[in-house]
C-alpha cells in the first residue's frame, strides 16, 4: 500500500540529482556481475552489440522484471557505457528502493494515472475503487462528468496540495489542475534527462510502460522524448529475465542465460511531421497529435519484438490479462 503522501512530488524533482554516484553506480553493477558470475552456467549474451552508438541514444527496452535493466546496465557500465533509467515514481514509494535508486543514475516518471491516485489516496486515506478510478480517468481524459456524490465533490472543490503544487478551485478546475501538474513533472523529467545526455549517458526508456510477460503495445511518451531531446532511438530485446530471476529479486538461477539483442538501426523521429510550437508531454499536444504519435511508438514495438526470443515476442489476449491495469498499477 502506498504511503499517505507519494515521496516523489514537484520539490523533490526539483532537487532531484540525476547523475549517478559512482560508488554506488559501480557498487551496484559489481554485485550484479558477482551474481551472474556465482550463479554457475550464467551468461549474458550480447548480439550486435556495435549496434550501440558512442553517442547518446534513447533506448526502448521490453519490461518483463522489475530487474530486467540489470544484464542491460550491470556488464556495459565496465565497457564505459553509462545510462540513465527512467523509473515509475510509484517505485520510489518502498524507502529502500527510493534510496537505491536515487543514487543509481534513474529519474522518476509521473504518469496522470499516478499523480491522480496519489492525490485521491492523500484525500480519503485510501485507494480510488476501479470504478472510482474508471470515473477519474474518463473525466481527466476527455471532461466526461463526474458521479455525482461527496467524494466527487470533495475532491473537485476542496483547496489542497497536490504534490507540491497549490490547488485552488475558485482559480481552475481540478482537471486543468492535473493536467498542468503532470506537464511540470515532465518538463522537470525532460530537464533532468538533458543534463545526463550532455554528459554522454544513453536514455534507457520502458516504452510498454508496465512490466508484462511478453511485450505489448507502446506509449507515446518515448516518442516525445525523442522530440524533446533531439535523439534517435534504438530499440534493445532483452530475453529471459522471467526464467532467471528468482521472484521478484535480483537473484539468478542456475544456468541462466540472459540476451540482450540491440537493433541493427536507429529510429528517428520526424521532427518535420509536427509544429514547430509542439509542446512534448503537454496534455493538448498529446490529444491533437496522438495519431501520429502512436504510428512511431508502433514501428519502434514492431522492431523491439523482432528482438526478443519467440517466448518474449508479442502477447496474446489471454496473456494481456496478466498485465497489471487500472488504479492496481500504483498500489
Amino acid at each position: 500500500m502506498a504511503n499517505e503522501k507519494s515521496p516523489i512530488d514537484l520539490d523533490i524533482m526539483e532537487g532531484l540529482n540525476p547523475i549517478a554516484n559512482p560508488l554506488w553506480a559501480w557498487g551496484a553493477a559489481t554485485i550484479a556481475m558477482g551474481i551472474f558470475k556465482f550463479s554457475p552456467g550464467t551468461t549474458v549474451e550480447f548480439h550486435n552489440q556495435e549496434g550501440l552508438p558512442d553517442h547518446p541514444v534513447i533506448i526502448a527496452m521490453n519490461h518483463t522484471q522489475f530487474y530486467d535493466f540489470l544484464p542491460l546496465r550491470a556488464p556495459l557500465l565496465f565497457q564505459g557505457k553509462r545510462f540513465v533509467s527512467w523509473v515509475k515514481a510509484r517505485a520510489y514509494r518502498n524507502p529502500y528502493a527510493s534510496g537505491f535508486l536515487m543514487r543509481t543514475g534513474n529519474i522518476p516518471i509521473s504518469s496522470k494515472g499516478y499523480i491522480v491516485a496519489s492525490d485521491f489516496y492523500a484525500l480519503f486515506k485510501r485507494a480510488p475503487t476501479d470504478e472510482e478510478y474508471e470515473s477519474l480517468s474518463a473525466h481527466l481524459k476527455s471532461g466526461k462528468p463526474f458521479p455525482e456524490n461527496a467524494i466527487f465533490d470533495r475532491l473537485q472543490y476542496e483547496t489542497r496540495e497536490i504534490l507540491g503544487r497549490v490547488f485552488e478551485p475558485e482559480h481552475e478546475t481540478w482537471r486543468e489542475a492535473i493536467r498542468e501538474i503532470f506537464y511540470e513533472f515532465m518538463t522537470i523529467t525532460i530537464e533532468k534527462t538533458r543534463r545526463c545526455v550532455e554528459r554522454g549517458d544513453h536514455v534507457h526508456v520502458y516504452p510498454q510502460g508496465t512490466i508484462s510477460p511478453r511485450l505489448i503495445s507502446g506509449k507515446t511518451g518515448i516518442i516525445q522524448t525523442a522530440i524533446a531531446l533531439g535523439l534517435p532511438i534504438l530499440p534493445v530485446g532483452v530475453s529471459g529475465c522471467r526464467e532467471a530471476f528468482i521472484g521478484g529479486t535480483p537473484l539468478a538461477r542456475k544456468k541462466s542465460k540472459f540476451i540482450v539483442r540491440f537493433g541493427t538501426e536507429l529510429y528517428h523521429v520526424p521532427r518535420e511531421e509536427f509544429p514547430r510550437d509542439y509542446r512534448p508531454f503537454h496534455p493538448d499536444d498529446e490529444t491533437e497529435h496522438q495519431e501520429r504519435l502512436q504510428f512511431h511508438v508502433d514501428r519502434v514495438m514492431e522492431r523491439l519484438n523482432e528482438l526478443v526470443e519467440p517466448h518474449y515476442q508479442w502477447a496474446d489476449e489471454s496473456e494481456l490479462e496478466e498485465v497489471k491495469k487500472g488504479v492496481e498499477r500504483f498500489f
